[in-house]
């Protein structure tokens, strides 16, 4: 976590070599999952668990543009802002706990998704 003049941010303990990590207000991001279905519920508790010691990974994020499943799971209402495709449960967890920003790669294409996730990836079994 870094505090910067009352904002606080969700910082990454790591980054991705090749992919540029940015700063973005947590007000600009889209969950792109049901976050009240059953089984995301039982990972966000040990998600939660985890994040108390630190974000290991930056989110992964698309713009409307760019994301490859939109007519699924964007937000009818808006084609601004930043859809969640890796860490709907750290967005969660850092509205939760009052974070303002949250540490992101903004991603052009599911191939660039891709080789970013099989680098940051944890497993439910492998949280922290």
């Amino acid at each position: 976590m870094l505090q910067r003049q009352g904002t606080m941010v969700l910082k990454a303990q790591n980054k991705v070599e090749g992919f540029e990590t940015v700063e973005v207000p947590l007000k600009d991001i889209h969950i792109l999952v049901d976050p009240n279905s059953p089984h995301h519920g039982v990972k966000y508790k040990a998600c939660a668990e985890s994040l108390e010691k630190g974000m290991r990974w930056p989110i992964i994020l698309s713009t409307y543009e760019t994301y490859w499943k939109k007519e699924k799971l964007w937000p009818k209402h808006t084609k601004e802002g930043y859809g969640v495709t890796n860490g709907n449960k750290r967005v969660l967890w850092a509205i939760d706990n009052d974070y303002k920003m949250i540490d992101s790669i903004i991603v052009k294409s599911k191939q660039e998704r891709d080789i970013v996730n099989k680098s940051t990836y944890i497993f439910f079994k492998e949280y922290p």
